[in-house]
């Protein structure tokens, strides 16, 4: 029932941490945009935290004190869900848009202080092969609807907005093909 949030953020803070030292007004638009999508992830990542505790608070409070779960309830985790689910989209939609950018963060700072061994590597590792691939298979998912449909976004917040109206319809639909037919009255 609980969302779980698997990758370690450190590696996301420690590059928010050794670039936002480094990047200044002057600093080229590439490294300030890559500044600002490990910010968003790791503030994203942050949000998503607190719905999973919450989430787990009201599972023990259900386990342990009602022994029920109430319409409130539903609607409630319906919600934190839907919250979740949206910080998923932006992280991906962050990292994909800005996969080049961080590329050329690498490289400028490879040029000009390439004393910076950890947060190239951390750097690196972010859009290495492995990381893309599977940040690619997991926002596969977003990009097709409940029949299989191809969904296009925009990458501005409209496109997450959207993103939860194709989860509503697929957790509609679901519900209604895999549940109700075992419901009774």
């Amino acid at each position: 029932m609980i969302p779980k949030t698997r990758k370690s953020m450190k590696p996301f803070e420690l590059v928010v941490d050794f670039l936002g030292e480094l990047v200044d007004e002057s600093s080229p638009e590439f490294t300030k945009a890559t500044l600002k999508s490990f910010q968003t992830v790791v503030i994203t990542r942050k949000g998503q935290e607190e719905i999973v505790n919450k989430i787990r608070d009201i599972q023990n409070r259900i386990l342990d004190e009602v022994g029920y779960f109430t319409e409130e309830d539903l609607r409630t985790v319906s919600e934190y869900t839907e919250s979740f689910s949206k910080g998923q989209f932006i992280i991906a939609v962050t990292q994909l848009e800005n996969e080049e950018e961080v590329k050329k963060t690498i490289s400028w700072l490879e040029e000009v202080d390439s004393s910076k061994e950890d947060l190239i590597k951390l750097l690196k590792e972010s859009v290495g092969t492995k990381a893309m691939n599977i940040l690619r298979k997991a926002h596969s998912v977003h990009l097709k609807d409940y029949d299989g449909n191809k969904v296009s976004y925009s990458s501005e917040e409209n496109g997450a907005d959207k993103w939860i109206e194709v989860y509503r319809d697929m957790v509609n639909k679901s519900t209604q093909k895999n549940l109700l037919p075992y419901l009774r009255n």
